[in-house]
């Protein structure tokens, strides 16, 4: 019954995303599952579940956030690329103002696979939370 209501919930996270956006990750998260080197696990690709330890799937994620443009090649955070990315997909810009002033800050030396699972995990914990309200 946990499964199901963890699959409910981060199918609902992808389904408020606009269709072009959804495209658009799965191109990235093909072109990162190219590469041995940054291959998340198919089963967490079915769920993206973010309550669960991302450790393994860092590289993965860095991978995604990094074509995205969200993050830079040491981990930081562009806020602007981070904002024009988000609006790209969320078409509430107090949404992503929010989100972005949130999740905009790295936490100070965390490596750059870590700085990119914090910023997913927020993210999208905090757009199911900004969505909602």
């Amino acid at each position: 019954m946990k499964y199901i209501a963890i699959l409910l919930c981060c199918c609902s996270l992808i389904v408020c995303f606009n269709e072009e956006y959804d495209k658009k990750i799965k191109k990235i998260t093909e072109e990162c599952q190219k590469n041995p080197a940054t291959q998340a696990s198919e089963e967490w690709l079915k769920t993206e579940d973010v309550s669960v330890n991302l450790e393994g799937e860092g590289s993965h994620i860095f991978c995604r956030l990094k074509l995205l443009g969200s993050l830079k090649e040491n981990g930081d955070i562009d806020m602007e690329a981070m904002k024009t990315d988000l609006s790209s997909g969320i078409s509430d810009p107090e949404i992503v103002e929010a989100l972005v002033e949130k999740c905009g800050t790295r936490t100070p030396g965390s490596s750059p696979e870590k700085s990119a699972i914090d910023n997913f995990r927020c993210i999208l914990l905090n757009y199911d939370k900004l969505k909602k309200d």
